[in-house]
């Protein structure tokens, strides 16, 4: 299976499809992003991404930012306006070459198949369209997400995954079927809050490397059956290995999400993403 490939953080083995183009649908925000997260350049430098370019060179990825889409609106009020105003853009990326097109924040995903319907490339709006796989495969996943208030069963039904408390079993991988997830927030760490939510503060990696360190350790605490991990926000990869490190399980992101989809794009069916 692909997604092993990128398992505890890691991308090794990773094989761009020739030609792919990843379009990045941006929210508008202030705040610094980081090499690792969905919306910086440098995320894509990295060898990894360049395919059959020669090493080091940039992969092909198209950013453009959705005026208008802010954190208090995609996150906060998530109104069906963001539907139009996401595939207006999502077009202009297309016709610009991306072959496949993602957004800079895990909440669209409420937005999943309206816009899949509409964009005409692969769509994946979301970390959790890789959800329903890795509960076929891991059993019960454990979900970080920028706040968990705010996110709702709409979210992973959209994508195609179980919400939290209807799966099946608790008790590891699932063999009659997908088991369930279990959720934590990152809303009430102050350092992410005030960098990423409120936009009030600066970002300050070390912080949050340290809180979202936190919060899967309580998470897993709290949840011993959990598996695998899936950081439903796009600000969180830059802290993927510290954590995949700290826990000893396999983590998942927007990143394994934009692989998916750069590898495997031709192939990709509706919100859920194809694992075998």
């Amino acid at each position: 299976m692909w997604i092993e490939t990128w398992a505890a953080g890691g991308y090794a083995g990773c094989v761009v499809r020739s030609g792919a183009r990843l379009g990045v649908l941006v929210l508008d925000t202030r705040f610094e992003r980081v090499p690792g997260d969905i919306g910086s350049p440098e995320t894509f430098r990295r060898a990894e991404w360049a395919g059959s370019a020669e090493k080091g060179d940039r992969a092909p990825v198209l950013f453009r930012t959705v005026p208008g889409a802010t954190v208090a609106r995609v996150i906060g009020r998530q109104d069906g306006g963001l539907v139009d105003l996401f595939a207006a853009h999502a077009a202009a990326l297309a016709a610009e070459g991306a072959t496949a097109i993602t957004t800079s924040c895990g909440f669209m995903a409420r937005h999943q198949t309206e816009l899949a319907a509409r964009i005409p490339v692969p769509f994946a709006s979301s970390a959790l369209c890789l959800l329903g796989a890795l509960q076929e495969r891991y059993g019960v996943v454990g979900v970080i997400t920028a706040d968990s208030t705010r996110l709702t069963s709409e979210h992973f039904t959209a994508c195609g995954a179980v919400p939290p408390d209807v799966g099946s079993s608790h008790a590891g991988p699932s063999r009659g079927g997908p088991a369930d997830s279990v959720v934590a927030g990152m809303q009430g760490k102050p350092a992410f809050r005030a960098a990423i939510l409120d936009q009030t503060a600066p970002l300050d990696p070390e912080r949050i490397r340290a809180e979202v360190l936190e919060v899967g350790a309580e998470l897993i605490r709290a949840h011993p059956e959990v598996r695998a991990l899936l950081l439903e926000c796009t600000n969180l990869p830059p802290y993927a290995p510290a954590l995949a490190e700290a826990s000893g399980l396999p983590v998942f992101d927007a990143l394994t999400l934009c692989h998916a989809l750069m590898s495997h794009s031709a192939s990709l069916e509706g919100a859920n993403i194809d694992v075998e």
